[in-house]
């Protein structure tokens, strides 16, 4: 399995760079910028394979006071 995360919040979107040969337990060092224009939001990632397609879909979303 060759794993790689699309992380999306609203329009915007990026990917990770693939993590050859991390099977089941990836780890990505990356950094990404997102402009989060509100207190509310969700950040959406897919869990992809570069061999096959979407493995899982996840939202990490949180509420500011």
């Amino acid at each position: 399995m060759d794993p790689y995360v699309i992380l999306t919040y609203r329009s915007q979107e990026h990917g990770s760079s693939v993590a050859k040969g991390s099977g089941s337990h990836p780890h990505w060092n990356e950094i990404f910028l997102f402009t989060i224009s509100d207190s509310n939001y969700t950040l959406h990632l897919r869990l992809m394979d570069e061999d096959t397609y979407i493995l899982r879909m996840t939202s990490l979303g949180r509420q500011c006071e």
